[in-house]
């Protein structure tokens, strides 16, 4: 926050003026706003600052407020702090804070979150002055703004999430059911970022509805082994699961398959297997297919 001000009314006809001197502006603040114009969180740099208030003068001038900083991410982003929030000038004097605080889950679009404020400004002499004190030589410095280090975790928002070993098929799926262009090849691959698509099906109780396809899951998962977390955090906010089992997998039985799939769930977050689910068997018409 900007400082005040310790200034007199000067006038010829006035020989010693009251005080006059104004309060300094507010500093502004740090927020983070959902955005679906974006789709990622490369943000393009690490550090955000707002601007400084400015400090108050004579003539009861106050400063203004310092301008507020937006950083814009996708919908569907955690935000959590790491630590404490600190006001020092010198960061090193707080010692290190293991802590972390789930501030904000921004789910829609315009949701948005207070991570560090500003600092107060300071109080200039004609607001000082009271009853007992007419005439304060003092002011106020302004405070110092808030200081955090966050955690931004995308988490794809969704109302079918699609469930599968890698190669199960899942992108296949999602092209062939929805306007979404994922990368599909007649060559083993697995995804490695989250695809939604729009689905239109106007007999449906559901006239339109989102699917994701989730990145392929590998055993152990819930151990952060292979995408690990970054894949099963996508699979939190979805209403239905899509499981895609391969009929075509020599090494794993479709109903091995299910077995597997819903026990990383549950590990990694229980009772999350036990949501409503649909079973896609895919790759039948495939020579290997299971019978």
């Amino acid at each position: 926050g900007g400082n005040g001000c310790a200034s007199f009314f000067r006038d010829t006809r006035v020989e010693r003026g009251p005080p006059d001197g104004g309060s300094g502006g507010g500093g502004g603040s740090v927020f983070v706003r959902a955005s679906g114009g974006v789709g990622d969180l490369s943000l393009g740099r690490h550090s955000f600052r707002a601007g400084p208030g400015a400090h108050g003068s004579s003539s009861q001038m106050n400063g203004r407020r310092g301008a507020d900083v937006y950083i814009e991410v996708p919908c569907g982003t955690a935000v959590e702090r790491l630590g404490r929030v600190t006001r020092s000038v010198v960061p090193a004097l707080h010692p290190a804070d293991e802590t972390v605080t789930l501030l904000a889950n921004l789910i829609y679009e315009g949701d948005e979150v207070v991570i560090a404020a500003g600092g107060a400004g300071g109080r200039g002499n004609v607001t000082l002055r009271s009853g007992r004190l007419q005439s304060s030589r003092l002011a106020e410095d302004g405070l110092p703004g808030e200081q955090a280090t966050l955690a931004l975790t995308l988490k794809t928002v969704a109302d079918v999430g699609l469930v599968g070993f890698p190669n199960a098929g899942k992108s296949s799926l999602l092209a062939a059911i929805s306007r979404a262009t994922p990368q599909v090849a007649e060559y083993p691959f697995t995804t490695l970022h989250p695809q939604l698509g729009s689905v239109t099906a106007p007999a449906s109780p559901w006239a339109e509805f989102s699917v994701a396809d989730i990145p392929g899951l590998v055993e152990g998962a819930f151990e952060n082994r292979g995408l690990g977390h970054s894949f099963l955090s996508h699979i939190e906010r979805t209403s239905l699961l899509c499981y895609v089992l391969d009929l075509a997998c020599a090494e794993r039985h479709p109903a091995v398959q299910l077995a597997l799939l819903q026990e990383e769930l549950d590990r990694y977050l229980p009772g999350l297997a036990a949501r409503p689910c649909i079973i896609a068997a895919n790759k039948a018409d495939a020579s290997a297919a299971a019978a």
